[in-house]
């Protein structure tokens, strides 16, 4: 197999873009265990949320959090009937009215205009805003939880102090705006690692996605080295005939 995790050449934001998503599969595949609990915050098409249904296995379960409407029956196509839970809010620290904002190549969305600057609005909706603590089961021991929310990274962590403080998930989170939701998490005792799982600095993080682990990150630190990788290919490609 081609080991491009060496690569040591400039990539192009699309190399760098899928770079990263593979990873992030990788990261999932191999750290959600059967029979845990995990969450896709700001699931989009459910790509991340395939995977991680898969790896819960029949006794565990995922929720997928995402506000854009014309998404949500995409979502309810891929979660299991009376297992899985599909969320129509975006994800933030309170109960409120919010704008949401899809542009031209939809691939993604934002509750903030600013972040979209010349590209054209295709879609416009009047979303709900709430907590995600007040959406996850009582019983929910939360192992993982993937932030992709385009600006709202801290917004959302605020409505998820309940659950890091019972629960300690781990994060993979995608940041491009700026470094709040770092600020924020090391108040909670996290410690961050990039998508290979080397000690995040300025200099080395891939594409915009980072881990957030609570407490010790050995079990983390350099994970894609001590795996069988052309395996968890292997299962990240089966994952998707299942769907």
């Amino acid at each position: 197999m081609l080991d491009w995790l060496n690569l040591n050449y400039k990539l192009s934001p699309d190399q760098q873009n899928f770079f990263t998503e593979t990873l992030t599969e990788l990261f999932l595949s191999y750290f959600i265990q059967p029979g845990e609990v995990s969450a896709d915050i700001g699931a989009n098409h459910g790509f991340h949320s395939r995977t991680m249904i898969h790896s819960t296995g029949d006794k565990g379960h995922v929720h997928l959090f995402e506000p854009n409407p014309s998404l949500i029956p995409e979502l309810k196509s891929i979660a299991r009937a009376g297992k899985d839970f599909v969320h129509e809010i975006a994800a933030i620290e309170n109960e409120e009215k919010l704008d949401f904002f899809v542009p031209e190549d939809d691939g993604w969305g934002t509750l903030d205009a600013s972040l979209l600057q010349d590209r054209k609005i295709i879609s416009h909706y009047q979303v709900s805003g709430a907590s995600a603590s007040n959406y996850f089961c009582v019983d929910d021991d939360v192992r993982l939880i993937k932030i992709d929310v385009e600006g709202s990274e801290l917004r959302t962590l605020l409505g998820l102090i309940p659950i890091i403080v019972k629960s300690k998930p781990i994060f993979i989170i995608e940041e491009y705006y700026s470094t709040n939701a770092i600020d924020f998490l090391k108040v909670y005792g996290y410690s961050f690692l990039n998508m290979k799982g080397e000690l995040l600095n300025e200099s080395n993080q891939i594409f915009v996605n980072f881990i957030a682990v609570h407490g010790s990150f050995r079990k983390y630190r350099n994970w894609i080295e001590k795996i069988d990788r052309n395996f968890l290919f292997n299962r990240y490609a089966t994952t998707f005939t299942k769907f």
